[in-house]
């Protein structure tokens, strides 16, 4: 006798999705629950329940006990396959057992990594007269419960569900998996039930390793927090569960008393990536999360669960199921229980992520970072692994953010009325204190970058010092100060390097790198000139207005970089200074419109020729004692008129100077 199922098997399987070999397990464990409960009630399964599950695995001529798995059958002392529920399995998305959390699939699961359900099940009916019924449902049936019989019997009550011919895709997953792995597994998926006093006694057996779940662990004792918290009306209880074996913190997802997903609890709380202390014991645990809402809201196959999205709403949503609690809530949820209820573990692995963080801002890479706060949300992203990127990448974001909040508390503190009131000095107190530490941070990244760039060019000129073979164009050099073909218009000042020759020399109004004079904007072409000294630069006065086209040059100054290991008389140096000195002394003569130029004769010119030591020996042999060049204090020579002053120094004295004048921003930064 066979009857018909008004489902597509097929269909419904491919929909469950069904990934995971122990699923049909779970089910059918939990079924066999909720049939003892039935019989005898929730209050005597502990003591009047029995379930015995027998794992069959390929036989082998080695006889290997871990051979993968073909077969389970499950046994239980329920209330068996009575007329109602043998009603309820013959319909697709039977709705018997939904006040339970049953979806009504859980055979159809079960077909998705078995091959055939085949059911022997004794009963007794409400006259007090026993039956056995038997039937079959395979995935081949095309829709139909097959070989079903039904015969009053002597027997005692109890159901046996056999699982038959696993499939292959699963059943190759299950080779070296071992009864205890099993146990474990089943353990976790129905772990609530134990902590309710509501399972039963469960066996497992292998035919060579029988395991009770009951004594698997002194699961109450493991308990090592229980938290209530509400969220939006839903209630949400969490448990942290001590384990014994695996090395792993889990944070399980339940519905109906069951474990529907799994989070590894650092990729929720990175902090806590390894075991934590509690009195003498190092352990991991596990937290498993119940809530009517997400009762609500588990998917059909009970493999997820439907978290809203944005805007999702229907009009068949329940009262719970239209809450907007999403994943981020719910893990903010355990973040907060994690924090309250292992204060002190928490406060442990923070000083250690603590150190991490001090460690790598006291190095030259974290020299940006040295005033960002550490609050315990960044410690809380970081595991104990963690590497400087990921450092850095935290300490970014909580820049990001701490700048978002200045700016919050800013505008907060604008549109208050002025007064006197005593929250309106604190706000204002607590808004400057903000900017003076972000302040703070700014000048130590902008020493930090003169660090670098000395470091730069030191290396760079001990690179060549080495081999003469080395020396590249002078535009090398050139770049490191002041990119070539620039001008103040296209590069800011904490984006150059001019302070290496001259800290004041970055406050000067226009700045030009190799153009010709003919088209610098501070001689508002008014020069004809093809001349291209290396960096000049024009000191013009700002005004707060407008400013006519005569506006006065106060100071000229000229950098003119040789390149290393290039020989340079003195006739060369001459050529080249007077030239350019000349070029900006003739060009008021050469305006097309006829305007006064800005550049007067009186306006003060400074000529710098910065070269190599060879070259600078001997033009001081030469300048010196011939043309009246004199040593000056900083390792220089240098002669000057009325206007004019010329001055020859070398790199390692250019960058000597620019060490000594950074020497105690560095010092006080800790990256001498």
């Amino acid at each position: 006798m066979n009857t018909a199922i008004s489902a597509n098997i097929e269909g419904i399987i491919k929909d469950l999705q069904i990934n995971d070999y122990m699923v049909p397990l779970y089910e059918f464990l939990v079924n066999s629950f909720q049939s003892i409960a039935e019989r005898y009630g929730a209050e005597n399964v502990k003591d009047k329940g029995k379930v015995l599950i027998n794992i069959e695995r390929r036989k082998s001529e080695g006889g290997d006990l871990l051979n993968p798995i073909i077969a389970v059958s499950i046994e239980d002392n329920g209330i068996g396959f009575n007329d109602a529920n043998f009603s309820s399995f013959t319909r697709a998305y039977s709705e018997k057992k939904a006040q339970l959390g049953g979806k009504g699939v859980g055979r159809f699961a079960a077909l998705a990594v078995f091959d055939a359900i085949e059911i022997e099940s004794v009963y007794e009916s409400e006259q007090g007269t026993r039956f056995k019924r038997c039937c079959r449902l395979a995935r081949s049936s095309k829709s139909e419960v097959e070989n079903i019989s039904h015969e009053q019997t002597n027997e005692e009550i109890k159901t046996i569900i056999h699982l038959k011919n696993m499939r292959d895709e699963y059943s190759d997953e299950t080779a070296g998996v071992n009864n205890e792995e099993i146990a474990a597994n089943l353990l976790q998926h129905v772990f609530l039930y134990f902590i309710n006093n509501q399972a039963p006694k469960v066996i497992i057996d292998d035919s060579v390793n029988p395991i009770d779940l009951d004594d698997n662990e002194a699961i109450k004792e493991n308990v090592i927090f229980n938290a209530n918290h509400k969220r939006a009306n839903a209630n949400f209880i969490m448990f942290g569960i001590r384990k014994v074996k695996e090395n792993v913190n889990w944070v399980m997802y339940c519905a109906h008393n069951r474990v529907v997903m799994k989070k590894k609890l650092k990729t929720i709380l990175p902090l806590i990536d390894g075991p934590i202390s509690i009195g003498n014991d190092n352990l991991y645990f596990d937290i498993y999360i119940l809530s009517d809402y997400l009762d609500s809201v588990v998917k059909s196959g009970r493999n997820g669960f439907n978290f809203p999205k944005k805007n999702d709403a229907s009009d068949q949503q329940t009262e719970l199921e239209s809450i907007k609690i999403d994943e981020n809530v719910i893990e903010d949820l355990i973040i907060e229980t994690i924090e309250t209820e292992l204060k002190d573990v928490v406060e442990v692995f923070r000083k250690s992520r603590e150190k991490q963080v001090e460690k790598f801002v006291a190095s030259d890479d974290g020299i940006d970072y040295r005033n960002v706060p550490i609050p315990p949300t960044l410690l809380n992203k970081l595991g104990a692994n963690a590497t400087p990127k990921e450092i850095r990448n935290c300490l970014i974001e909580e820049k990001i953010r701490r700048s978002a909040y200045i700016n919050e508390r800013k505008d907060k503190l604008l549109e208050r009325d002025y007064s006197e009131t005593d929250d309106y000095q604190s706000l204002m107190k607590e808004v400057l204190g903000l900017y003076q530490q972000e302040n703070a941070e700014q000048l130590a990244k902008y020493v930090m970058h003169r660090k670098v760039i000395i470091h730069l060019m030191d290396k760079y000129l001990k690179w060549v010092d080495s081999d003469s073979k080395h020396y590249m164009e002078e535009s090398s050099l050139h770049n490191i100060i002041y990119t070539m073909g620039g001008t103040q218009k296209e590069i800011s000042y904490n984006h150059h390097n001019l302070w290496l020759l001259d800290d004041r020399l970055a406050f000067y109004r226009f700045i030009t790198s190799d153009l010709s004079f003919r088209k610098q904007e501070a001689l508002k072409n008014r020069s004809d000139s093809l001349k291209e000294p290396d960096i000049i630069l024009y000191d013009v006065p700002f005004f707060y207005g407008e400013m006519d086209d005569g506006d006065e040059i106060k100071s000229i100054v000229i950098f003119e970089l040789k390149r290393p290991a290039r020989m340079v008389t003195y006739l060369d140096y001459f050529k080249q200074s007077d030239e350019q000195i000349d070029s900006l002394r003739k060009g008021n003569k050469l305006g097309p419109d006829g305007d006064q130029i800005p550049a007067q004769p009186s306006t003060p010119i400074f000529f710098y020729y910065v070269c190599d030591e060879k070259a600078f020996v001997a033009l001081k042999e030469t300048l010196c004692p011939n043309h009246g060049y004199k040593e000056t204090p900083y390792n220089s020579i240098a002669h000057a008129d009325n206007v004019t002053h010329r001055e020859i120094l070398t790199y390692r004295t250019l960058l000597s100077n620019a060490k000594r004048r950074n020497k105690m921003f560095f010092k006080q930064l800790n990256i001498e």
